[in-house]
């Protein structure tokens, strides 16, 4: 069954905070359904948020409903176009990143002992995670999202402490660490997984950051 009704969620919006964590929801199984009622006790969000996206997927054509409206699971069913559309409206330079040049060789190895110690969350992403993921070398410069959100700090605070503590140098010429403030808040971090003691984006978010859509590429 498809809802044709226009729904309250503009298509937009359906790539940003609460709607983002549920289309990464359903794109880690796109064989499985799911119900409003579902995705919300698995996100900790309102039926009503879940609802509204659910609604916003199927009167987009980028899902189906089976059996009665108020009953039936939504599957994604347009799964290509869903993430070319993500594309347009993302580009990871809207992320902001603060640039850095670190004295070790390795600022994988310095980047997973700063959280550590600081116990900030972070992962690496764009072209340096797929290469770490495949068990090689990271493309230099390291980009790197950095989550304050459990600790007792803002993004400013933390880079602060991290340049005078860890002797990191901003610059603008030849970086080989790049720390990002997430736009679009903990959905970067969904998935996430280690490899080597390091912990990567998820490989959909990796799809995000490297896309040419837009004109470039992470």
């Amino acid at each position: 069954m498809q809802n044709n009704t226009k729904p309250s969620l503009t298509t937009a919006n359906l790539f940003k905070n609460k709607p983002d964590l549920i289309l990464r929801t359903m794109l880690k199984d796109t064989r499985r359904g799911w119900t409003g009622p579902e995705l919300a006790t698995a996100l900790n969000i309102s039926s009503a948020w879940a609802a509204r996206v659910l609604a916003t997927l199927e009167f987009e054509r980028f899902a189906t409903r089976d059996g009665k409206r108020s009953q039936g699971r939504v599957f994604l069913s347009n799964v290509d176009n869903l993430k070319t559309r993500w594309k347009l409206s993302y580009h990871i330079t809207f992320n902001r990143a603060f640039s850095y040049r670190v004295l070790t060789k390795n600022p994988t190895s310095l980047i997973n002992s700063m959280a550590k110690k600081e116990g900030f969350k972070y992962a690496v992403t764009g072209q340096a995670a797929k290469a770490i993921k495949k068990g090689r070398a990271p493309v230099l410069p390291l980009p790197v999202y950095v989550d304050t959100n459990n600790t007792p700090h803002d993004i400013f605070t933390l880079l602060n402490k991290l340049e005078d503590k860890y002797d990191l140098i901003p610059t603008h010429k030849n970086p080989n660490l790049i720390i990002l403030d997430p736009h679009v808040g903990e959905g970067v971090f969904f998935d996430a997984s280690i490899k080597d003691g390091v912990w990567c984006v998820s490989d959909l978010q990796i799809e995000l950051d490297t896309n040419d859509v837009r004109g470039g590429v992470s």
